[in-house]
């Protein structure tokens, strides 16, 4: 979750959150209407309820989506502290997770009434990438390559890495060429100021997990993609 708080010159609170997709950004903004109101990092995921809603627009939603929020603090003293947002042509599906209010376990912020329109506005911006072909030659002759793609997001100040096309000339091969360029690019990760750098290798290729493991690379989750 990341956001800032803006300055204006009336009784409101106001942020600008952000994420990496819509999804993304209305979760982030119902964390942080809820932050505006306890320390959600104490706010137990014991109660789950479900939200719909639709609209003609994205602010309409974002206007419908935290009122419907606050319909459970009202009517049930339910605080929320984690969401499974759905968006799909402007209609919303959420499942909320969150405990009842306890003044002896919880904290008592600033307590949210409504939701308003003023300078709302969503808006979609360009993300900055940048690739870099590290190449490998030996002699003249180019033994192997690997690209490095730094991108940057909202979420943090910094960019990372993302480690692709690893190639290793085949008669090359078992003679640390591979852990030498991969170690190279790591190098020019750091040099970069990224704040991490990701490489990915499918289910079946055991030895190339164990390959960047040795690296010092972690398994860290699943990659799901579209072929186009």
């Amino acid at each position: 979750m990341k956001f800032k708080v803006l300055d204006f010159a009336t009784a409101d609170i106001a942020y600008e959150v952000y994420g990496n997709d819509l999804n993304e950004l209305f979760k982030n903004a119902a964390l942080v209407m809820f932050y505006t109101m306890t320390d959600i990092s104490k706010i137990e995921k014991k109660e789950k309820r479900e939200v719909k809603v639709k609209a003609e627009d994205l602010e309409s939603l974002m206007f419908d989506w935290l009122t419907s929020l606050l319909v459970f603090v009202d009517s049930e003293n339910l605080f929320f502290s984690d969401f499974d947002v759905n968006i799909n042509n402007y209609e919303l599906y959420a499942i909320c997770y969150g405990e009842y209010f306890n003044p002896n376990k919880h904290e008592r912020k600033v307590l949210v009434k409504a939701i308003t329109y003023h300078n709302m506005k969503i808006e979609k911006n360009e993300i900055k990438t940048k690739g870099i072909k590290l190449e490998l030659i030996e002699n003249g002759e180019k033994i192997g390559r690997c690209f490095i793609y730094l991108i940057y997001n909202d979420l943090h100040d910094k960019p990372y890495a993302l480690l692709e096309d690893v190639f290793i000339e085949e008669r090359y091969r078992g003679k640390g060429y591979g852990k030498l360029l991969v170690q190279e690019a790591i190098k020019l990760a750091k040099e970069l100021g990224c704040y991490k750098i990701i490489a990915t290798s499918r289910f079946e290729r055991e030895n190339v997990h164990k390959f960047y493991e040795g690296l010092g690379f972690k398994k860290w989750g699943f990659e799901f993609r579209i072929d186009f």
